[in-house]
């Protein structure tokens, strides 16, 4: 399994996380559901302390959006997106479906 994806799920394998599985592939079919579960099993699993997989996520990130990956901000703007993971030292993560946030 080579990505993003298959790293983690083979980290989930490794720390006996079949829930963090089941939830990266719901995911993809419902992200509003499926994003705090998979938030919480990727922080048990300790992802976000993963270096193979920080690398993996910070060169996905540089492809779709190289400017915010040199500065270390994103904000993407997508459409019909099916699904989203992002697995990179979180503190706060925002998702937004539907109308885009207004200005503050």
């Amino acid at each position: 399994m080579g990505g993003l994806k298959g790293l983690l799920k083979r980290r989930f394998e490794e720390k006996n996380k079949p829930e963090g599985e089941v939830a990266l592939e719901k995911h993809e079919e419902k992200p509003e559901v499926w994003a705090p579960p998979l938030k919480a099993t990727l922080l048990e699993a300790a992802a976000d302390k993963d270096e193979e997989i920080i690398q993996a996520a910070q060169k996905l990130m540089a492809l779709v959006a190289p400017r915010q990956a040199a500065s270390g901000k994103f904000i993407l703007q997508a459409q019909n997106v099916q699904g989203v993971v992002q697995a990179e030292r979180i503190d706060i993560l925002t998702q937004n479906f539907g109308n885009p946030p207004r200005e503050k």
